[in-house]
């Protein structure tokens, strides 16, 4: 806390277009996505920048990985032979395997039981919230209320969490709750600061690695970016951890074990950065 939080630390150099991170906790890696050899693929590299790793390779566009909860394999959306999909990768690297053909508008999460991976994708007016079987490819709609993005399953409990925006134009960008059954009992929201005009307006989300809170991001255009932390079960649950300055955005979004955040930013160059764990007073 103090003048510590919400301090931002370098980890790429910038030049790579580097987005999309996901921490990797059983090798203290991180996979990300990168344009560094002219197309973007997945790669590898230590929490120090060292020991840099391609995972994917050829004539592909790889991104958005999200790694198993056991930390053994990488689901990420790729177009691979003119089609858009959902593929695994092993996180020591080997060949992929497509799981689904279907078009996500968002990033992915696993189930907590890792049998599963979830994410946004159309299911008529607007996007709904799907699940794939990692055993056989097989997808199911889970009934959640409004329009779904950027979803992340809590790795401690069967609680979905994702922005929900709203139908009508009307409501700013809210977080809200499901469980995986859909079931309408279970359902929960939450809106967002007042602060944020927009609420989480183009947001990314993730589950600390404890379950207690997430981080989410608030990016509206012609505003700066900025990170808050939410707890579902607070009095209070928003609290901002950091506001950038006006330029950068956010790709990209993950906890390390012992609670830093590691990001995802864009602007002219891309890099990934670490930063700070406590959150600063609103």
């Amino acid at each position: 806390s103090g003048p510590q939080a919400g301090r931002i630390t370098p980890l790429t150099d910038g030049f790579g277009g580097d987005l999309d991170p996901t921490w990797v906790p059983t090798s203290n890696r991180i996979a990300f996505s990168s344009t560094r050899d002219g197309a973007r693929h997945l790669w590898t590299v230590n929490i120090d920048g060292t020991d840099l790793r391609p995972l994917t390779s050829g004539p592909s566009q790889d991104e958005r990985p999200a790694l198993s909860p056991d930390g053994q394999t990488v689901a990420f959306v790729a177009v691979r032979g003119g089609e858009r999909g959902i593929w695994l990768i092993a996180a020591a690297g080997g060949p992929p395997r497509k799981l689904v053909n279907v078009s996500p508008v968002s990033g992915l999460s696993w189930s907590r039981d890792g049998t599963a991976v979830i994410y946004a994708a159309g299911a008529g007016t607007w996007p709904g919230l799907w699940s794939v079987s990692v055993a056989d490819g097989q997808t199911r709609q889970i009934a959640a209320p409004g329009a779904v993005g950027e979803p992340a399953w809590s790795p401690t409990s069967d609680r979905i969490a994702y922005l929900e925006a709203s139908t009508t134009g009307q409501a700013p960008v809210g977080l809200s709750f499901i469980a995986p059954d859909g079931n309408p009992q279970s359902a929960k929201s939450l809106k967002a600061p007042p602060a944020l005009l927009g609420g989480f307006t183009n947001g990314m989300m993730t589950w600390s690695p404890d379950g207690k809170r997430l981080a989410i991001t608030a990016q509206a255009a012609a505003t700066s970016s900025s990170i808050w932390l939410a707890d579902p079960d607070a009095a209070v649950p928003f609290q901002k951890l950091v506001e950038l300055p006006l330029g950068p955005r956010i790709r990209g979004l993950t906890w390390t074990s012992d609670g830093a955040l590691i990001v995802g930013q864009y602007d002219s160059t891309s890099d990934i950065v670490l930063m700070a764990q406590d959150a600063t007073a609103p």
